[in-house]
């Protein structure tokens, strides 16, 4: 949470890492799929990625990485939990959304949708999370468990999703500058454009 230990994924299973911010060093990750997504512990002591295949790779020290059974083949793009690492939510092609409650036993929970997933934020405790993808797909769930499809009022594909620590504010981004935002405590299950730029916006962050 300081910004010293940061880990980034990429093609090929590449994956590296910095303990100051500014020197970067490889790690063997043992795969050679691609990986889309990274997510650490709050004291970075564990660290997860996700990737093609259904690839789910685990680290306990920040270094040593070992596979994870995901149960799927589908590529998983987008992997969010809780500060302690104890609750872990994956999210991918067809729908999938994956969930750990221990950090290592990997089960399906349903989407409701056939849609690829993008992108998935959880909120600080994970009671409240929420998902973008294909054709301006976006889902809640306020139980980390069962999920309600959102009025997002765009079809364009969303590619990332985030918010406020509490969960009752969000925003989603994606193609042809799309900013999406929505809020539960004024307007539930109701999302209004907000904004939009030049180009399609692929990231976001608070």
């Amino acid at each position: 949470s300081d910004g010293k230990s940061l880990w980034a994924v990429g093609k090929g299973g590449t994956i590296v890492h910095t303990t100051d911010g500014e020197a970067w060093k490889p790690q063997t990750s043992g795969t050679r799929q691609d990986l889309d997504s990274v997510f650490g512990t709050s004291d970075g002591k564990s660290v997860w990625a996700v990737g093609q295949g259904g690839t789910i790779l685990h680290a306990t020290d920040g270094e040593t990485w070992k596979p994870q059974a995901s149960g799927t083949r589908q590529p998983l793009m987008s992997l969010f939990g809780t500060g302690d690492g104890k609750s872990l939510w994956a999210v991918g092609y067809g729908g999938t959304i994956l969930h750990t409650a221990d950090g290592e036993t990997w089960k399906p929970q349903n989407s409701g949708t056939g849609q690829n997933l993008e992108a998935v934020f959880a909120s600080s405790d994970g009671k409240s999370l929420w998902a973008a993808g294909d054709g301006g797909t976006i889902l809640r769930s306020s139980d980390g468990e069962h999920w309600s499809k959102q009025i997002s009022r765009t079809s364009r594909q969303l590619f990332s999703v985030f918010g406020s620590n509490d969960g009752k504010s969000v925003w989603a981004v994606g193609g042809a500058g799309t900013i999406v935002y929505g809020t539960t405590t004024s307007v539930p299950e109701l999302f209004a454009s907000e904004a939009s730029v030049s180009g399609d916006a692929l990231q976001l962050t608070l």
